[in-house]
């Protein structure tokens, strides 16, 4: 008998090292975020009235609904599949792409409605300018799949 693995077979050690480091990545990532965040709506509430920041965070919560529907898990697939080849890459940004565009535009669509439902009807125009949040973010989901 040798020490070399199976073909196919993984090494335990590297597998708990690029374990580590990706849960490392991971919440390095999470808390940049949530600080950049808490961050953002400290600044804006200083700088807005009550009002306005009330119709930010509306919005913010309309957008951070939509960011559910991120990829579809277009991502995740990728991730998954064992060697994506450039093809695969390129369709799922594509896919990503375009699903941002949709949800971006039924936002931009819907924007009066939604603000209404909020209680500021001077809301929409401020929905209609995050909604470009969704489709820049979405850029993201393949390059941040392949991250991983």
């Amino acid at each position: 008998m040798t020490d070399q693995p199976v073909d196919g077979a993984v090494d335990a050690a590297a597998l708990g090292r690029a374990t580590r480091r990706g849960i490392a990545w991971t919440a390095i990532g999470q808390i940049v975020t949530n600080a950049v965040r808490i961050g953002a709506v400290a600044a804006l509430g200083r700088l807005l009235s009550s009002r306005d920041f009330g119709v930010v965070m509306g919005a913010m919560v309309l957008l951070t609904f939509a960011g559910t529907l991120r990829d579809l898990g277009v991502g995740m697939a990728l991730v998954q599949h064992r060697a994506p080849t450039k093809a695969h890459v390129r369709t799922a940004f594509a896919v990503s792409l375009w699903l941002a565009i949709a949800v971006g535009g039924a936002l931009v669509v819907a924007a009066a409605p939604l603000a209404r439902l909020l209680g500021d009807e001077g809301g929409a125009d401020i929905i209609r300018a995050l909604a470009g949040l969704a489709v820049l973010r979405e850029c993201g989901v393949s390059p941040r799949a392949r991250a991983r």
